[in-house]
């Protein structure tokens, strides 16, 4: 089985589900297809489509497709068995694929849309490694956190990936581009206090290569 953003033929190749939510998709395909020799390039048996909503992580997106894969099964079982099944060739466009994604991509970009850093976290969270960033050499890996407010509390002048409230609870606001960010959840070995900065400690953040939408997809090279 392979899924797709957009369904096959485009969005084939590696970590579909993450790409979709760093991307902010809205629905999910999931096929049931016969294996051939190229990536992701079989016939399909049937298609399962759900939806990606806004508090989706990559758990809960592989909780969706879980149970898409066992609704395909079930209804696709009996037909297989007794190879009574008709395939259906992909759309004849040229197809797109996702790059690979590593664990050290998780890390956070502070120069970037607050929004995308928040779908960022979203779509690393566990069971993958989570998205990180540092506070002087001590690393910090955010698992959960959310869009706070639109509005700065004066903080305009603030630099974004500066800590700029911490609460009772140890819960902290992060000043970003075009917003708040609170995170709720998180693991270090230092208690973040505000007006920590937050930085990439020199580390690479690599760039992806994107399509004219603007996509992580790309047509083969």
């Amino acid at each position: 089985m392979h899924g797709s953003s957009m369904n096959l033929p485009l969005g084939r190749g590696r970590s579909p589900m993450n790409w979709s939510i760093i991307e902010g998709r809205k629905v999910f395909y999931t096929n049931l297809f016969k294996y051939d020799a190229g990536i992701d390039s079989g016939d399909v048996l049937d298609t399962f489509k759900f939806s990606i909503n806004d508090r989706d992580t990559a758990e809960t997106m592989h909780f969706k497709n879980t149970l898409a894969m066992k609704c395909l099964i079930s209804k696709n079982l009996n037909a297989i068995v007794n190879n009574s099944f008709t395939l259906t060739k992909q759309p004849g466009i040229k197809p797109t694929y996702y790059p690979k994604r590593n664990p050290s991509d998780g890390i956070i970009d502070w120069d970037d849309d607050v929004f995308r850093i928040e779908r960022l976290i979203r779509a690393v969270a566990p069971p993958f490694n989570g998205a990180f960033t540092y506070i002087g050499n001590k690393k910090l890996i955010i698992y959960d956190a959310q869009i706070f407010d639109l509005i700065d509390y004066e903080t305009e002048n603030v630099p974004p990936g500066k800590i700029v409230e911490v609460f009772t609870d140890k819960k902290f606001l992060i000043k970003g581009y075009g917003g708040l960010l609170l995170v709720n959840s998180y693991e270090s070995e230092y208690s973040p206090q505000k007006n920590d900065m937050l930085t990439n400690n020199n580390e690479t953040i690599k760039v992806f290569k994107t399509n004219r939408f603007g996509n992580y997809d790309v047509e083969e090279s």
